[in-house]
């Protein structure tokens, strides 16, 4: 009888050992359904599935660095491999200020711009130029086809000669094409009147041309400069500038062919270029002799924000002989703010 009763027992702890997995797994299982169900979902209820590896949703107010997040509409998402900052990719200082292309379309925008100019022709006084305006600007068409800008103010001219001292009034009307789909093609115009400088009417030049970016690199309109250089690469371009007197006479024709090379480093962007000068003067009408000088430009643009941004270009114009004219160096310095 007690073999029997110790056979018993030795049975039911054996039918318990055999249990124990089963019921753990049970436990478990049990364990694993409620902590799903009590996950809250992205609607705020109960149910959801548990997040995924590849990224967490945050709220805007997030504290992580921004170096970790990337923005996808109003949604932050934390990034196995963050992105390379602005300043990693060498952004164009042109697609982040008054340069670039905005997202939303506007029609009339205002903005300031002050622009210093000295010019040192040899063997002639050395002219300062302070030229303050106000302006507006906006685009039409799609994909930004065509820029424009209105500006005008006072130009203010001092010179070591006291006849050269003058206050005039200049004002600026500005357009740029975007015909091709990238925008690597840009032509543009700007129709200038000078009123005071030239007692029987005002002073008018245009100054129209085309620049292409052999790298099929994007070019921004630039309304304060109104230089349009691409953001990097090998470009050309082609312009001329002429210009009539107060009596409407044709007074002067400068064509230029040049060949440059720009590149952007967030917040600076650089340029250079050069190429001949056909410089062609008309005195009543009549046609001087054709001379041919070289002429340069380099450019520095610094970004100082979303909405401005300080120039500084310079402009050799060497002359090979006498009859070409004085050789002629150009600073200009520039501050502009868009608002």
């Amino acid at each position: 009888m007690q073999k029997q009763s110790t056979g018993l027992r030795s049975s039911a702890a054996f039918l318990e050992l055999a249990r124990a997995p089963f019921s753990a797994a049970l436990a478990l299982n049990m364990l694993s359904i409620s902590y799903t169900n009590a996950m809250p979902s992205e609607s705020g209820g109960v149910g959801a599935k548990r997040p995924s590896q590849e990224g967490l949703k945050l709220n805007q107010h997030s504290a992580l660095p921004a170096s970790n997040i990337f923005t996808d509409s109003s949604v932050k998402t934390i990034s196995n491999r963050p992105p390379l900052s602005k300043e990693e990719q060498g952004v164009s200082a042109s697609q982040q200020t008054l340069v670039g292309k905005p997202k939303q379309t506007s029609f009339g925008q205002f903005f300031v711009n002050l622009n210093q100019e000295v010019a040192f022709p040899e063997g002639k006084p050395e002219i300062y130029k302070t030229l303050p305006s106000l302006g507006v600007t906006g685009y039409f068409g799609k994909d930004k086809l065509v820029t424009w800008s209105l500006s005008g103010g006072p130009a203010i001219q001092v010179s070591d000669s006291p006849k050269l001292n003058t206050v005039n009034w200049q004002l600026d009307a500005y357009a740029t094409l975007s015909p091709m789909k990238n925008d690597e093609v840009n032509i543009y115009a700007k129709f200038k009147t000078i009123w005071g400088a030239d007692k029987n009417g005002p002073l008018k030049s245009l100054n129209s041309g085309i620049v292409v970016s052999l790298a099929k690199s994007e070019i921004f309109p630039d309304i304060l400069e109104t230089i349009n250089l691409p953001e990097r690469g090998i470009y050309v371009r082609a312009q001329n500038r002429s210009g009539w007197n107060g009596s409407n006479s044709y007074a002067s024709s400068i064509t230029e062919f040049n060949a440059g090379w720009a590149e952007s480093w967030y917040p600076f962007q650089f340029a250079i270029e050069a190429g001949p000068q056909l410089i062609q003067r008309y005195s009543q009408g009549d046609a001087g002799p054709l001379s041919v000088n070289l002429g340069a430009t380099l450019n520095v643009q610094y970004i100082i924000g979303k909405k401005s941004q300080l120039f500084l270009e310079y402009n050799p114009s060497i002359a090979f002989s006498s009859s070409n004219g004085p050789t002629v160096h150009t600073i200009r310095t520039g501050v502009g703010f868009k608002f």
